[in-house]
């Protein structure tokens, strides 16, 4: 039972969140037990800091944190937190192998470059290329000589390459474009660096040799004020 002697002058302002949550008496509060009431404030919304500890080491820019359970934060779930200052912790119920898998992703989507991209070789047939984009959720694919990362750069297979294909077993070396046709980077490069070449150029960032891709969904990604 809360304290009756409270005046109703008390009640006009209510309480603060202090005075809520250390109660002497530990009475228990749910969520129905709470009204928020808003106030006027004499700053604006970009003067509030909300920046806290998470732990001895790791500051966030936004206060929440998502839970380790298998039906809430996964590699998604920690992506979107991360964008938005926040942090994701992924859970564990799972074999140790799809734990890093989903910290691998996290972690490269982190990175701004991607570097793990799928990757095909020469001749590969358009079909192969669906099935990639199907299962990877993505548009454009570097073509390497053995179609691994790190080996030479040959091209670039995209949507526009092959939407109006009917023959899909046609070899994507036929449609690609080619390396030289290519905006490409020196490494090592800043993701500054690429966002400058990116906003008036049309093609993906690469290299002579496949070192890492960066796209334009890149440059969304640094579009979230708290993602740090």
């Amino acid at each position: 039972m809360m304290d009756e002697t409270i005046l109703d002058l008390d009640l006009l302002d209510g309480f603060s969140a202090i005075d809520i949550f250390s109660n002497v008496d530990n009475v228990g509060i749910t969520f129905d037990d709470l009204i928020a009431l808003p106030g006027s404030i004499t700053f604006g919304v970009n003067d509030v800091d909300l920046t806290t500890k998470f732990t001895r080491n790791i500051s966030l820019n936004f206060p929440l944190c998502s839970t380790p359970m298998d039906t809430v934060t996964e590699h998604e779930m920690a992506i979107g937190m991360a964008l938005n200052g926040g942090i994701g912790i992924v859970h564990c119920n799972c074999p140790i192998d799809q734990q890093v898998a989903m910290i691998r992703k996290v972690k490269n989507y982190e990175n701004g470059f991607i570097l793990e991209p799928a990757v095909l070789p020469p001749d590969a047939i358009v079909s192969e290329l669906d099935d990639m984009r199907s299962m990877r959720r993505i548009s454009g694919v570097p073509v390497t000589v053995d179609g691994k990362m790190g080996s030479k750069l040959l091209g670039l297979i995209s949507n526009r390459d092959t939407d109006f294909l009917k023959d899909r077993t046609t070899r994507i070396s036929e449609l690609m474009t080619p390396l030289e046709k290519l905006v490409t980077g020196k490494y090592p490069i800043s993701i500054a660096e690429a966002n400058k070449i990116l906003k008036v150029r049309s093609k993906s960032l690469f290299r002579g040799m496949a070192i890492y891709i960066y796209t334009r969904v890149g440059i969304q990604k640094g579009l979230f004020a708290n993602c740090r």
